[in-house]
């Protein structure tokens, strides 16, 4: 995977002004979005927050969605629960509100896994119920497994 890292990295210096903000923003996130999954938070959250201020200048909601998510992941990744909390909240929030039924599902899955570590058994049954729903409407086996997973935690 670093060599994907790598390449990712030589894409966007490679980049002019002249790219469209949705293909930085996309190359961004896609960089941060690895870099954080490889343990490099720093980075990933210098790219993954360029391409947050990237898709909220398009106004793209997907994209910012996407995006506070990954953050989310990144601030987890540190330990930083609070935060990665915030960042999944104000994700699942775009998500709804653009009716992104993929990122709305990952937000509650991700919110209801935190809140099964914090012991609020209440809150992530609920989390986790809502998002079953999501994956069942939508035939979503993978989906469904995961989140029937996070209700067997608990």
């Amino acid at each position: 995977m670093t060599e994907g890292r790598e390449w990712l990295a030589e894409l966007l210096t490679v980049m002019s002004p002249s790219t469209p903000d949705s293909v930085t923003a996309k190359a961004l996130g896609a960089a941060g979005y690895l870099a954080a999954y490889q343990g490099d938070t720093q980075q990933a959250e210098v790219q993954l927050r360029e391409a947050l201020h990237l898709w909220r200048g398009l106004g793209d909601g997907y994209g910012i969605a996407s995006t506070l998510i990954a953050l989310g992941n990144s601030a987890q990744a540190q330990s930083d629960n609070a935060r990665a909390e915030a960042l999944w909240s104000e994700g699942l929030a775009v998500a709804r509100g653009i009716g992104d039924r993929v990122d709305t599902y990952f937000a509650l899955y991700l919110l209801g896994q935190q809140a099964t570590r914090q012991g609020d058994y209440v809150r992530a049954q609920a989390l986790h119920e809502e998002s079953l729903l999501l994956k069942q409407q939508q035939g979503d086996g993978f989906g469904v497994a995961m989140t029937l997973f996070g209700l067997a935690r608990f």
